[in-house]
């Protein structure tokens, strides 16, 4: 009989080693993590354009083609510094031509108060007489253009060509009689005003080419950094056309267009986060500074068309960041600090209510949860559990009520 007992309880102390055995190897390992006193924060989040509140397009104002272009996007450029050159071999030719009349009517003027000889007369004639025929081929020139102008089968720059040729002609010709004149009549004060007034003219007239040999020198308009060239070498431009980007580094705002849904969210001065892994730029801070009163619609990466919103914000420095390029914002809107919170992965929702797993004695128990604001990462807790309780965090599908749990975070 005693014999029997022994081997009975030999039964029982293998049976339970057994069982013992197979429970620490049916226990689930899982991560947990604390409910503890915090803060939550909620984020709206969005993608937006680093940009200059003094940004400049250079447009052309006057047509040509692009010889020289002088900086590349990144340069800096000081105030009325050359940026890029349109052809100006024309207007140099008509220039170099007007200071010749210039000195050439000076000097004619001068040989007047000399005395003439008959030779110098005849030249002179002569010289009056091609003077015409030029002047009369000129005008021929200028009335057809003119028909092929009104016609719309000619470029108005030609036809100004050929009106400014037949007045370089006429000058001319005024040149030479006035020169025939003072050479067959005695100096007088009115042929001085004559001369006088030539002079001014031509004056003027290279004047207003030296003016226009000015728009084909693109200069800077201030002081900054050049944020995008528009041309290239050899191209032709109009009057208007964009030829350059300049903006200041030193005054630098974020562009963002916030879904239509959730900007109501989004107040001024409501704090920002800015990071871009692009740039380096981790936790930059700014805040909104201006929230537009009208929304427009944009199409989505996705093809998708939306209401958006256009918003600024500020930037608290401005180290690293470069004009044009995407940053990732998040606009805080709303915050809580001293209050129960776990982290966001803890929770699961069954028949529309929430749920964790609390550790309990290497069990995981099942506790139904009350939040309040959620977080990115953390979610604030008003009933369900107490601070110091271990939640299972993402728990999977074959944990259930009861489950023997290894910890493997304990903390």
């Amino acid at each position: 009989m005693k014999k029997k007992w022994i081997i009975i309880g030999i039964i029982i102390l293998f049976t339970g080693g057994i069982l013992y055995t197979t429970k620490t190897k049916n226990k689930i390992s899982v991560e947990v993590s604390k409910a503890s006193i915090g803060k939550v924060s909620k984020y709206v989040e969005e993608t937006g354009t680093i940009k200059s509140h003094h940004e400049r397009i250079v447009h052309g104002n006057s047509s040509g083609e692009i010889t020289t272009i002088h900086v590349t996007e990144g340069d800096l450029v000081k105030k009325d510094q050359l940026l890029a050159e349109i052809n100006t071999e024309k207007i140099n030719l008509k220039i170099k031509a007007f200071t010749s009349q210039i000195e050439s009517l000076k000097a004619e003027y001068q040989e007047t108060i000399k005395p003439a000889d008959v030779e110098k007369i005849s030249q002179t004639e002569g010289k009056v007489a091609n003077a015409k025929l030029d002047l009369d081929e000129a005008e021929k020139n200028l009335t057809r253009n003119k028909i092929l102008y009104e016609q719309g089968a000619l470029s108005k720059k030609v036809y100004e060509d050929a009106l400014k040729d037949a007045s370089i002609k006429e000058n001319l010709l005024n040149m030479a009689e006035n020169e025939l004149q003072l050479l067959k009549n005695p100096v007088s004060s009115n042929i001085k005003d004559q001369y006088q007034a030539q002079i001014s003219q031509l004056l003027y007239q290279k004047e207003v080419l030296e003016k226009e040999k000015e728009d084909l020198l693109i200069k800077a308009p201030m002081d900054g950094i050049i944020t995008e060239v528009f041309v290239k070498n050899g191209g032709y431009v109009q009057p208007g056309t964009k030829l350059l980007e300049i903006g200041k580094k030193d005054d630098l705002y974020v562009e963002v267009d916030v879904l239509a849904s959730e900007i109501c969210q989004i107040i001024e001065k409501n704090p920002v986060f800015i990071e871009s892994d692009d740039l380096n730029i981790k936790n930059l801070n700014g805040t909104v500074t201006k929230i537009f009163p009208k929304a427009f619609s944009k199409v989505s990466d996705l093809g998708i068309e939306q209401k958006r919103v256009r918003v600024y914000t500020s930037i608290s420095k401005f180290e690293n960041l470069k004009i044009g390029y995407e940053v990732d914002v998040q606009f805080e809107v709303n915050h809580k600090e001293n209050i129960l919170t776990i982290p966001e992965s803890a929770i699961f929702s069954i028949d529309d209510e929430k749920y964790v797993f609390v550790v309990d004695n290497h069990k995981a128990l099942l506790r139904k949860i009350e939040t309040g604001l959620e977080g990115e990462d953390r979610v604030e807790i008003l009933s369900g559990i107490k601070k110091g309780d271990q939640v299972i965090l993402s728990p999977s599908d074959n944990i259930e009520e009861g489950t023997l749990i290894k910890v493997e975070n304990p903390s």
